[in-house]
């Protein structure tokens, strides 16, 4: 019986799934001792300036109050997240073409930010929804 119950819990939080990343939400936690902040909503804009800075913004900014909640200082804009280019040339290519594919499709994207950078949070890792 306790096997069926689980089973039918895990229905359910599967089935809720989907609708969590509908929500435009920013919330900072630690994983494994480990900061980061993630970003689960759409984005309103995609820019690269010939500085190789990429700025991607957020469709609800962030409360820059969170991440200095889990020790990220710095954060003076809350309304983007970036990345600078030059760090890893290839990751940015990766990161710019799946952060742009789900604005011109209108797709919820789940962003990680570990770190700071320009009074930003730092883009780590995407996910892109239906």
């Amino acid at each position: 019986m306790k096997s069926v119950l689980k089973f039918l819990m895990g229905l359910l939080v599967f089935a809720a799934w989907p609708s969590t990343a509908n929500a435009q939400t920013t919330t900072c936690a630690l994983s494994y001792n480990i900061p980061y902040c993630q970003y689960i909503g759409k984005l309103s804009q995609v820019y690269i300036n010939e500085g190789h800075v990429m700025l991607f913004y957020l469709e609800q900014p962030a409360d820059i109050a969170l991440p200095a909640s889990i020790g990220y200082t710095g954060v003076s804009n809350g309304g983007a997240v970036a990345y600078n280019a030059t760090v890893d040339p290839v990751f940015a290519e990766y990161f710019y073409s799946t952060a742009l594919t789900a604005f011109a499709g209108d797709k919820t994207v789940a962003i990680q930010m570990r770190q700071t950078v320009g009074g930003y949070m730092k883009v780590d890792r995407i996910w892109v929804y239906k």
